[in-house]
């Protein structure tokens, strides 16, 4: 015996056709705030090591860039202000068509050699 009839099937299959779009999107939506964090990460890391060097005399470019992971270095920009570094990346983006996303992240070393 059979439970149901074939257009309760067919109704299965529309609201799974209909949901997948869905289901995709919000995946693909995780998967970016996961890429914008890490940059995030990257980058106060990178000012972070920049802003030491600075406080130390070294090139805070030079150690900032070396701190960052290879992916983000391509595009990444560091600038000494008079407060300290600011290390400017883009995001990574997970469909290439989606519009540039730059993140500026800035650290400074007070007098007593602790971050701000």
């Amino acid at each position: 015996m059979r439970k149901g009839s074939d257009a309760d099937n067919g109704q299965v299959s529309v609201s799974v056709v209909a949901t997948l779009p869905f289901a995709v999107l919000a995946v693909v939506v995780a998967v970016q705030l996961g890429l914008v964090g890490h940059a995030a990460f990257a980058a106060a890391t990178s000012a972070r090591a920049a802003a030491r060097a600075a406080h130390v005399g070294a090139d805070p470019e030079e150690l900032g860039l070396a701190s960052l992971p290879e992916s983000l270095r391509e595009r990444a920009a560091i600038e000494s202000t008079a407060d300290g570094v600011e290390v400017t990346i883009d995001v990574p983006r997970l469909i290439p068509g989606l519009p540039r996303l730059p993140l500026t992240i800035g650290a400074s070393l007070g007098p007593e050699g602790v971050d701000e």
